[in-house]
């Protein structure tokens, strides 16, 4: 009978578990790249001189509200990030040439592991051009062909994980809006690992006229994820308490 003790034992330590729980843990990831270029300069009345041109611009980040937080909103065992890095040309230092390029990176990252976390975080781009040629008395006229190179990604994983990147492109002359386009990577994900990236490059020209023009690029990247974990899955004791039941009988028959 005493070899019936330690089945028996176990069992009984089995039931007083109670419930375990296992926990899926729930990420997302995003990055994106923006590289604008001046490919060409020319002055349609002055052939050479780009004295009364004046271009600038570059990045800067901002944090959106999320559910009326600020940046992110945090629940539980949970957080978010992002990382940005840029270059920025002020118009105090001269005028932007030909060739010359700005370049942003931009990513946001964020895991669950028993929570929630929902993160809505921008970077903000633009180039500026102003033809001053009137104020320097040559009343040039000036064309600008310029590019903008980009790369949006967006990865998720797990139950209840979701990312959505965004870049919207448009350009303003005044206070006319001119064109716009998105380029959206949205990823709404409830099964699977999954992932989806987008890379191109779009091509443009401006030509200002000798008023004191000014128009103005603009690039504008948002990053909206969400990542939470699923509700704990019960594992029951019962399921346990059998095992060790069939183990208890196996060897009982044995004695027998």
């Amino acid at each position: 009978m005493k070899a019936f003790k330690i089945p028996l034992i176990f069992s009984v330590l089995i039931t007083t578990l109670g419930t375990q729980s296992a926990q899926a843990i729930s990420t997302f990831s995003s990055y994106s790249s923006i590289i604008f270029r001046i490919e060409n300069i020319t002055n349609n009345t002055n052939p050479g001189d780009l004295s009364g041109l004046s271009i600038s611009g570059g990045f800067y980040t901002q944090d959106i509200t999320a559910v009326e937080g600020v940046g992110k909103v945090v629940v539980g065992s949970a957080d978010s990030s992002y990382q940005f890095m840029s270059d920025y040309f002020d118009p105090v230092d001269g005028s932007l040439g030909a060739f010359d390029k700005l370049t942003q990176t931009f990513s946001a990252s964020g895991t669950a592991t028993d929570g929630s976390v929902e993160s809505y975080y921008q970077a903000v781009g633009s180039l500026q051009f102003t033809n001053n040629s009137n104020f320097f008395g040559n009343g040039s006229s000036y064309t600008i062909d310029y590019s903008m190179e980009y790369e949006v990604s967006s990865v998720v994983q797990g139950d209840y994980s979701s990312n959505e990147i965004s870049l919207d492109y448009y350009s303003t002359q005044g206070y006319d809006y001119l064109s716009g386009t998105d380029i959206m990577a949205d990823i709404n994900e409830s099964v699977k690992v999954s992932d989806f990236s987008d890379y191109g490059m779009r091509f443009f020209s401006v030509t200002l006229n000798p008023i004191d023009e000014t128009y103005i690029f603009h690039a504008d990247t948002a990053i909206r994820g969400k990542a939470t974990t699923v509700a704990p899955v019960p594992i029951p004791a019962s399921g346990w308490l059998l095992l060790s039941g069939l183990a208890f009988i196996r060897l009982y028959k044995r004695e027998i």
